[in-house]
């Protein structure tokens, strides 16, 4: 830029709604040159105006050229152009045409200026004064840009320091910022915090301005003393790659280039120690306020770190790996898993050489952007640093919060089971490490069938299918765990033999062991003959195993009980009712194992009902009885539910069929034989007539004894009948219908009611307990229909309606004969009372016809006229009272419990029953309409259905009968045992196996048992080309060189369900896997154990630990979580309690590593490289430590010198006469608060707490009346937290600062009086004065 005048231009004038308002008040004096050469106005504007631009021009000729380090302005040389040369009436008028100052044309979008030779608008630098002028005459736009004049050391010339150097600020702190792989990827503005600040200042300044910058600006800790912080100029080749926050490690060792301003430099300009760079990365260092000797941070650091961990030799002779890891809240399942992992050597040194970082694979959409594969690293190097030898545990917050994010499993603290939690780890390590970017695809290859039986082509088959494998996942964990399984299938049919291979990480060994599932179920035998020996109801317990359906269960039972499966059914019986139906699930079932349907606190019924699913219908039975106290009118149901066989082409309309069928099945509850006691009623009854059927002549009062009279009855229109389609008067046996299954001497109500539910449909209830939470999204599948309609819930009595109601109005009294003459009475007295009436009516009516108009028409028993009187007309006698059976009068319909009396044990209760003639012509009634009218053929019409299958039946008992017949002679209590010999047999021989050990190798023999597939895990056969039960057989081809083994000891697969108690001897050295291992070529089968994961516990959680060998001492220890000891004796870790277990191949070279050739000689060559990492990272803490001695010197100088200084001075002060030595109490005390005595150094720290911190920031000069111990002045020191402050003297400070700055060096003497007052002599200026003023100099 030249500081020539520019040349004239015209430039139009702009306006803006950024300027700032134009003010008319300079501060500065404009020479008023024309005050008295014109009279007018228009001379007067003409002539300011002049003015204003001849003083401009004046500045720039004739200003002075500034010296270095004095702030200048840049302006557009346009805009300086009009100002001088844009013609105008006056200078209103110039304002309104120029506009304000444009500082925004001249920068572009960020405030940068444009290059020099590229600039859009020309600048032109200017001095203050002149950017005043114009600032106060016109405004601005913008922020103004300043800069500093400074000397080209080239050409010695001044220049405006256009682009002032930029530091890039990071803080020290505890751990990095980390970045997230979205913020790493898609440079989200959110995180924009996460990089460091940048300022910008002159190179003229010093480093005490750089320092109080950073301190003001950045770390918005104005009120801290400078002293509190120091800087590190940083450089490295990935320095951009770093975050906002860098730890002490990342300092010492990762950045390559560090160097630490010393307070000896700071009164030094930038330019004179070497700044001349556009760009520096600067690393601010704060004191740590609370730490007790109020060191930096890396001071701390540095004196605490055994230096000797970075000597290999001397560090490989140490141990460690002896840490636990915290408990974060039931992660013993993960702690363990990682200890065993950790102690393997080869994964030990390839995170510990950092050999991982070579091959993390970020692109691998099955990986996690090589998160856990870091955070694993990490951990790693945690738990096996040297300096961490004085801790006895860490805590692994950070793992488990990162593998939370990637597996929801593990995202919460619930427990978890450990080796599924190991399975996923090594998986997403091997993701997250697979040296393959791009899978091809590889289509699975097969074997003829003529190569079945060739060892070669098989052992081909296998090499390719490797080969395959490692074509797509090839990683550290490939290398050391994966092996190969061998599939074989063989169908039983067509004998197509399938083989196959597969990778795994874990061998999952069963423990030879019968896994059993026991339960006692309750056999309830409904057939006619039984089953059972014994009672028809006994407890029997079943033997399955755990794998096994509910289709077995039902194929045990039919076995056991030499049933077919059909006549079997399963229901849960809770309070008297069912509550589960199993057969209603049953596809369901099938596919369930047994332990998932049947539960140990199930009480489980087996019904065994025979029946003809073509010709029967089974009805659900209820037994109820009324609570013996009427008051409360309760009635609950008693036993078990029963099921009843009808047929329903016949039974189902005979209600005598249906009674004596409930009074059979009812038995199976008493002791009693009901119809046996039954039986004796009917014999004790006085005139009791046995009969086998009882015809019409058995009831004289619904029937009128006459040769001619016959009993006709119309069957179902469904039933097959013979000849004219009418049934004989009786059978060969003397059974007409229902009439013969009536009695007339006991009614059919007697002991029991039958009532009925008809149209009952299953609808499960809201009670209906779902066992197996299938998703309501899930395929619902088509169940068949019921064989049998099973409320799965207790049904409402009160809906029962009595069964008899459905019978036709004849034979429902022909059922109830005993108690009919009741109802014959009654009957005969109301039509009495009618005809009465009748009469009365017939009397009184003087209209009326004369008697010989009324007659009586009788009809015979052929439908013609018996008798036809004239008359009088006279009501039909009575039946003598002696010829009709004498009843006991009662309120009820029924016999209530004051009929019925003993029933078992006596009948002089009971009804009379009639004679068997003498009474045909006292039934002779004289009105067709009456009851008792039974015609010579009686017509009982259709037979109406009685049940259905929806139907339930409920038997409602008296009291009294309950009370006799089930009370004390129940059978659903305290049901008898049915034996079972064979489940005794297995039981003896599962005992002594849990009270024996079995080895190692016996799990693994049974590892390679052939096993049928289930009837619903059939094979495909591609042969037969149809789904085969096929024979399957997995043997172990080849294994890992760090073979994981899992005991099975959990069975189904929700985790602790059942666990097998048992200890499994397993060997501590030379486990031999040759007998094993199905490949004729493996070779070196020999591993030693080397570590253990234990658990616990039982159903539901349990814990788990971990027994390890550590590799680098060679000894054993156990990791209980945070808390670590040592074993003793290897053969320790042989417990009930081991779950898997971890062997390392042995090698005949005990220096090498396995894994194979490439991650062998990868791990020596990284230990090579570790150990010259050792060297550097030594070289690097010499530096620093170098560097942190040399300012910890200049610290010690300076106080030294300050020290000298005050006592010259005192003693200058004491020669001159200004102060008086110190006595009778009175002291000398200077600006920074310490008073003269060396007994007294900071008063402040005498000072109440409440007083100091009550005390206002700007008020902290001591009162009048403040002692002379209390009246030093201090400052408020306040820490990173802004709410958290100390009231600290900041003497020294004020002491470093005289020292460093000499033409400040004003000292304040405090001269303190006897009587308490204080005489100040000078002040200093104050620290944010003076970065007031320096921001006046320079932009930041």
């Amino acid at each position: 830029m030249s500081d020539d005048t520019p040349a004239a231009t015209a430039l139009s004038s702009s306006s803006s709604s950024d300027s700032v308002n134009l003010s008319t008040n300079s501060p500065y004096k404009i020479p008023n040159s024309t005050d008295n050469l014109k009279s007018d106005s228009e001379s007067l504007l003409e002539t300011e105006l002049m003015e204003k631009r001849h003083l401009i021009e004046e500045l720039i000729h004739n200003s002075n050229t500034g010296k270095e380090g004095d702030p200048w302005y840049l302006i557009s040389t346009e805009y300086l152009n009009n100002f001088l040369h844009l013609p105008a009436t006056s200078f209103e008028d110039l304002q309104s045409k120029l506009g304000p100052v444009d500082n925004t044309s001249i920068v572009d979008q960020n405030g940068i200026l444009y290059p020099e030779n590229n600039e859009p608008v020309e600048t032109y630098n200017v001095s203050p004064e002149i950017f005043n002028y114009l600032a106060d005459w016109f405004g601005t736009k913008g922020q103004p840009v300043c800069r500093c004049l400074i000397i080209n050391p080239e050409t010695g010339a001044k220049e405006v320091e256009r682009f002032p150097p930029v530091f890039h600020i990071h803080q020290l702190g505890k751990r990095p910022v980390q970045n997230s792989y979205y913020t790493r990827h898609h440079n989200h503005p959110t995180h924009a915090t996460s990089h460091p600040t940048a300022v910008s200042l002159s190179r003229t300044k010093t480093f005490t301005d750089l320092l109080d910058l950073i301190r003001v600006s950045v770390l918005k800790l104005p009120k801290r003393p400078i002293d509190n912080f120091r800087i590190w100029f940083i450089e490295s080749k990935n320095i951009a790659e770093y975050t906002s926050t860098l730890t002490i490690s990342n300092l010492i060792f990762d950045i390559d280039n560090k160097s630490l301003v010393h307070s000896g430099i700071l009164k030094d300009t930038l330019k004179s120690q070497g700044i001349k760079s556009d760009a520096f990365h600067i690393l601010v260092e704060v004191k740590d306020a609370k730490a007790s000797h109020d060191r930096f941070p890396v001071n701390t650091y540095l004196n605490q770190i055994d230096v000797e961990q970075y000597d290999f030799d001397k560090l490989s002779s140490k141990s460690s790996g002896h840490l636990g890891l915290s408990n974060l809240g039931n992660t013993c399942y993960m702690n363990s898993a990682l200890q065993c992992l950790l102690h393997v050597a080869e994964v030990n040194y390839y995170f510990l050489y950092n050999l991982y970082k070579r091959e993390l694979n970020f692109d691998n959409p099955l990986g996690n952007h090589g998160d856990i594969a870091n955070a694993f690293g990490n951990l790693l190097k945690q738990a096996f640093d040297p300096s961490s030898s004085k801790d006895s545990s860490i805590t692994p917050r950070e793992f488990k919060s990162t593998i939370g994010r990637y597996s929801s499993m593990f995202s919460g603290y619930m427990q978890q089971d450990s080796q599924e939690f190991l399975s996923w780890l090594l998986d997403a390590l091997h993701e997250d490490l697979n040296r393959i970017h791009k899978k091809p695809y590889c289509e699975k290859p097969e074997l003829k069938d003529e190569e079945i039986n060739d060892p070669k082509a098989i052992i081909k088959l296998s090499e390719t299918c490797w080969n395959q494998h490692k074509m797509r996942n090839d990683s550290v964990i490939t290398d050391l765990f994966t092996g190969l399984y061998q599939s074989t299938l063989l169908c039983p049919d067509c004998s197509k033999t399938s083989i196959t291979f597969d990778p795994f990480n874990d061998l999952t060994l069963p423990l030879p062991i019968s896994k059993k599932w026991y339960h006692t179920f309750t056999i309830v035998d409904l057939s006619d003959g039984g089953i059972l020996r014994g009672t028809r109801i006994m407890k029997l317990e079943v033997e399955l195993n755990k794998t096994s359906n509910f289709d077995d269960l039902l194929t045990y039972l039919s076995d056991f009980l030499k049933v077919e499966t059909t006549h079997l059914f399963l229901y849960e019986i809770f309070r008297n009712s069912f509550y589960s139906d199993f057969q209603l699930d049953y596809n369901r079932n099938k596919f369930m194992p047994i332990s998932d349907i049947v539960r140990d606190s199930d009480e489980v019924h087996v019904y065994y009902v025979p029946y003809n699913p073509e010709t029967d219908i089974i009805i659900p039975v209820y037994n109820t009885v009324e609570d013996p106290d009427k008051s409360y009118k309760v009635t609950e149901t008693f036993g078990i539910p029963l099921f009843v066989t009808l047929n329903k082409e016949s039974d189902v309309y005979s209600f005598g069929t249906i009674r004596q069928k409930l009074l059979d099945k009812v038995s199976i509850l008493s002791k009693l034989d009901l119809n046996e006691e039954y039986n004796k009623i009917k014999n004790d009854t006085e005139s009791y007539v046995e009969k086998k059927h009882y015809g019409p002549k058995d009831f004289p009062l619904l029937c009128k004894q006459d040769d001619n009279a016959v009993l006709v009855e119309k069957p179902p229109s469904d039933h097959t009948i013979e000849g004219d389609g009418q049934l004989d008067e009786e059978d060969e046996d003397g059974y007409i219908s229902d009439i013969s299954l009536a009695n007339p001497f006991i009614s059919a109500d007697f002991g029991f009611t039958i009532k009925s539910l008809n149209g009952y449909s299953h609808k499960p209830h809201a009670n209906f307990r779902n066992r197996y939470n299938f998703a309501r999204n899930a395929p619902k599948t088509v169940t068949p229909p019921r064989v049998i309609n099973v409320p799965l819930h207790k049904p409402t009595f009160n809906e029962f309606k009595p069964l008899s109601d459905q019978l036709p109005e004849l034979k429902k009294d022909f059922y109830h004969y005993p108690t009919y003459d009741k109802k014959f009475n009654k009957e005969m007295e109301d039509l009495a009372e009618e005809v009465q009436n009748d009469l009365i009516a017939s009397a009184s009516d003087d209209t009326s016809k004369s008697n010989d108009d009324y007659e009586f028409v009788m009809l015979d028993a052929e439908g013609g006229e018996e008798a036809t009187k004239n008359g009088s007309v006279q009501p039909p006698a009575l039946p003598p009272r002696n010829l009709i059976p004498q009843m006991n009068s009662s309120d009820e319909d029924t016999e209530g419990e004051q009929n019925l009396g003993s029933l078992f044990d006596s009948t002089s209760t009971l009804p009379i029953p009639p004679p068997s003639s003498g009474y045909a012509e006292s039934l002779k009634p004289s009105n067709e309409n009456s009851p008792t009218n039974t015609p010579s053929e009686v017509e009982l019409g259709n037979h109406p259905e009685l049940i259905t299958k929806d139907t339930i039946l409920l038997c409602d008992w008296d009291y009294p009968i309950f009370e006799q017949c089930f009370v004390e002679n129940q059978t659903w209590e305290n049901i008898p045992v049915l034996p079972n010999p064979e489940l005794e047999k297995n039981r003896a021989k599962i005992e002594r196996q849990r009270k024996s050990k079995i080895s190692l190798y016996d799990c693994l023999k049974s590892f390679s048992t052939p096993e049928i597939l289930g009837e619903h895990d059939l094979w495909y056969c591609p042969r037969c080309k149809d789904h085969k039960r096929a024979t399957k057989t997995i043997q172990v081809w080849s294994t890992g060189d760090i073979l994981t083994i899992h005991l099975k000891r959990f069975h189904s697969a929700r985790a602790f369900s059942d666990k097998i108690e048992m200890v499994v001897d397993f060997p501590i050295e030379g486990l031999d896997m040759s007998s094993y291992i199905a490949n004729p070529e493996a070779e070196n089968s020999l591993y030693d154990l080397i570590a253990v994961d234990n658990h616990y516990g039982g159903l539901g959680g349990g814990h788990y630990t971990a027994s390890v060998k550590n590799f680098r001492d060679g000894n054993w220890y156990y990791f209980n979580d945070s808390r670590v000891t040592s074993i003793n004796n290897p053969e320790e870790v042989i417990t009930s309690a081991a779950y898997l277990l971890f062997y390392r191949k042995r090698t005949t070279d005990p220096d090498d590593y396995l894994g194979g050739g490439d991650l062998n000689n990868m791990i020596r060559s990284g230990h090579e490289l570790y150990k010259k990492s050792l060297i550097t990272k030594k070289a690097s803490y010499d530096l620093v430590q170098q560097q942190v001695e040399k300012y910890t010197k200049h610290e010690e100088q300076i106080k030294r010198e300050m020290e000298l200084d005050r006592e010259l001075e005192k003693r200058k002060l004491q020669e001159s006469g200004s102060i008086e030595a110190p006595e009778n109490g009175e002291e000398t005390v200077y600006e920074d608060g310490e008073a003269a005595s060396p007994n007294n150094s900071k008063s402040a720290d005498n000072e109440p707490v409440s007083a100091r911190k009550t005390r206002s920031f700007t008020n902290t000069k001591d009162s009048p009346n403040d002692s002379v111990t209390t009246s030093a002045k201090a400052k408020f020191k306040f820490d990173n937290d802004e709410d958290d402050y100390d009231y600290e003297d900041d003497s020294d400070n004020i002491r470093k600062q005289r020292l460093l700055s000499k033409e400040n060096n004003n000292n304040k003497l405090v001269q303190i009086k006897s009587n308490g007052k204080q005489e100040v002599a000078s002040s200093p200026i104050a620290m944010e004065a003076e970065y007031d003023s320096m921001g006046e100099d320079c932009s930041v």
